[in-house]
C-alpha cells in the first residue's frame, strides 16, 4: 500500500488528471496528452522542426498570467510530438516539484515509475529496453528569487534493437519531470547528435521562434 501511495502521482498524470485543453496543430490531435499539462498552465506557442530526419512539433506551456512570450529557463511544460502523433519528449520544469533530495525515490522505485510511464506513452520501448544507469539528475529553473535546482532520479536506457537512448526523470512526488526518446549519441565527438528540442539553451542558441 505504501508503494502504491508513492507512485499515485504518476498514475494520476497518466490517467489525465490535469484538464488543460491542448491545441490541434497541422492535424496532430493532442487529446491523448492532456494529462501531461498541469492545471494552471496555458498554451504559449508551438514550433515546427526536425529531430534527426523526422518532422516534429514542440508545444510549450507556461504558468497562467505569465508572459505570453517564451521565458527561456523559467517554469514551463513542453512536449515534442512527431509527424505521426507519437510522443518524443516531455519536460515539466516546475518549482512545485522541488523537494529535499532525501525525498527522491530509490533506484527500484524510480524504475517502477518510469516503466509505468513508458507503458502508457511509449509502449514499444518496454520490451526494447536495457537500463544503463539510474542516478540523481538536476535541472535549473530561473525565478524572480534566483536560480533554483530541481532534482530527480534519472533512469537512462538504451534500445538494443537500434542503439538509440531514452530516459525518464522521476520527481520526489513520483511524477515525471522529463522524458526523451530516440536519442542518437555521437561517440566520436562524445556528445549528443539528436537535436535538443526540450532544452531552452539549445532553443536560444538556434533562435527558435514560436507560433500561436
Amino acid at each position: 500500500m505504501k508503494t502504491l501511495i508513492k507512485i499515485l502521482p504518476v498514475i494520476l498524470l497518466i490517467s489525465g488528471f490535469a484538464n488543460s485543453k491542448l491545441p490541434e496543430v497541422e492535424g496532430i490531435k493532442m487529446n491523448k496528452y492532456e494529462g501531461l499539462v498541469d492545471q494552471g498552465y496555458e498554451f504559449t506557442g508551438f514550433a515546427n522542426g526536425q529531430m534527426d530526419t523526422r518532422s516534429i512539433t514542440l508545444f510549450r506551456y507556461q504558468p497562467k498570467n505569465d508572459h505570453m512570450e517564451p521565458r527561456f529557463g523559467a517554469e514551463h511544460i513542453s512536449t515534442v510530438v512527431d509527424e505521426h502523433g507519437a510522443l518524443k519528449g516531455l519536460v515539466r520544469l516546475k518549482k512545485a516539484l522541488i523537494s529535499n533530495p532525501q525525498n527522491l525515490p530509490d533506484k527500484e522505485e524510480a524504475l517502477t515509475v518510469a516503466s509505468l510511464f513508458l507503458k502508457e506513452y511509449a509502449p514499444d520501448l518496454v520490451d526494447d529496453m536495457s537500463v544503463q544507469w539510474i542516478d540523481v539528475h538536476s535541472e535549473k529553473i530561473k525565478t524572480n528569487a534566483g536560480i533554483l535546482t530541481l532534482e530527480g532520479m534519472k533512469v537512462k536506457c538504451r534500445k538494443p534493437s537500434d542503439g538509440l537512448y531514452f530516459w525518464v526523470i522521476v520527481a520526489a512526488d513520483r511524477s515525471v519531470i522529463a522524458f526523451e526518446r530516440d536519442i542518437e549519441w555521437d561517440f566520436f565527438r562524445s556528445g549528443r547528435k539528436t537535436e535538443k528540442w526540450l532544452h531552452d539553451s539549445w532553443l536560444e542558441e538556434h533562435s527558435i521562434s514560436f507560433n500561436r
